[in-house]
């Protein structure tokens, strides 16, 4: 048996982690925030403000001129890309069963692949929840849970105007944490609106409420939190608690995308590829016998245009 430290790729366990990550089906950070490359671990971000996008340019130009510059503002904001990394360990003794091995290193990869998503979904929640400037806090009649008065229709269409006056863009996204989402499709008031075009179901289907939340994206935040320590007995609550989301989402091509946020992610050759898995065997005299699996990437998140985003707490707590 080979004593000492080996370090190398596992390109199937990496595979897996790359494809968890692009399927991640709880989890919308990735979405919501999509990743863009940046050259440097950290440097000033562009940042699209209204006065910019929606300024009329002059665009007349006089013979032997220069034609005018229009440009995005640079803000005094800047990222820095901290490294986010987890690692999960087997025993060398586990590992002796060639079929077990296969199973083991695939758990362990996919452990590792849920808890970086749930962090950076933990993180994206929070740059929004920080980055709103009112806060939509509903109650008692209007709260989503009251399902036979709340009009929830009107509350996102109130999103939809603000995000257009403040923009002159359009909303085409609504994420949903999923206790919301279930309220959302027994609304009295919506289901109302297809009661003609009912086919059976005591819910409203999610083609509907796309309709008539007028946007192309309905995203379902299904991923949970145990707010408890290890010893203790479990606290399951959303970890983006009673929301409902409207915002503008591109897909990340640059810094300049005219999206609600992005997540800024630095690759460094020397520091490995980002969600690679690199695995490294403790096997010498003395040592804890384990095989380590690693995985991580350098990355932070922004909200860069704050007015493509409209945040409604559908219910006055932090949580259901």
């Amino acid at each position: 048996m080979p004593t000492g430290r080996q370090v190398h790729i596992d390109a199937a366990m990496s595979n897996l982690m790359v494809a968890a990550f692009e399927t991640a089906g709880d989890f919308v950070a990735g979405r919501l925030f999509p990743p863009v490359p940046v050259s440097k671990q950290s440097d000033r971000y562009y940042t699209l403000r209204k006065e910019a996008w929606l300024a009329l340019p002059t665009t007349f130009r006089a013979p032997k001129t220069r034609a005018n510059r229009i440009e995005f503002d640079t803000s005094t904001d800047s990222y820095f890309a901290d490294n986010y990394a987890l690692a999960a360990e087997i025993p060398l003794e586990d590992l002796a069963n060639a079929d077990a091995a296969l199973n083991l290193r695939a758990s362990n990869t996919q452990l590792i692949s849920q808890g970086l998503l749930r962090d950076w979904e933990a993180r994206v929640r929070a740059q929004v929840i920080t980055n709103v400037s009112t806060v939509n806090r509903k109650i008692d009649a209007d709260a989503w849970d009251a399902i036979n008065s709340a009009d929830i229709i009107e509350q996102v269409a109130a999103g939809h105007q603000y995000i257009y006056d403040n923009t002159g863009l359009r909303a085409n996204t609504l994420v949903l944490d999923y206790t919301s989402y279930m309220y959302a499709k027994r609304n009295a008031r919506a289901f109302d609106k297809f009661k003609y075009r009912a086919d059976g179901s005591p819910m409203i289907a999610d083609a509907q409420l796309r309709e008539i939340f007028m946007v192309d994206n309905l995203w379902i935040a299904r991923s949970q939190k145990n707010n408890a320590n290890p010893a203790q007995t479990a606290s399951i609550t959303s970890i983006w608690g009673p929301t409902a989301l409207l915002a503008r989402v591109e897909t990340a091509v640059s810094l300049q995308t005219a999206t609600y946020g992005l997540s800024m992610r630095w690759t460094d050759p020397n520091l490995g590829v980002p969600l690679a898995v690199e695995t490294m065997i403790e096997d010498g005299a003395g040592s804890r016998k384990v095989e380590v699996l690693e995985a991580g990437y350098y990355q932070d998140e922004k909200v860069v245009a704050s007015a493509l985003g409209y945040y409604i707490q559908t219910k006055s707590g932090n949580a259901w």
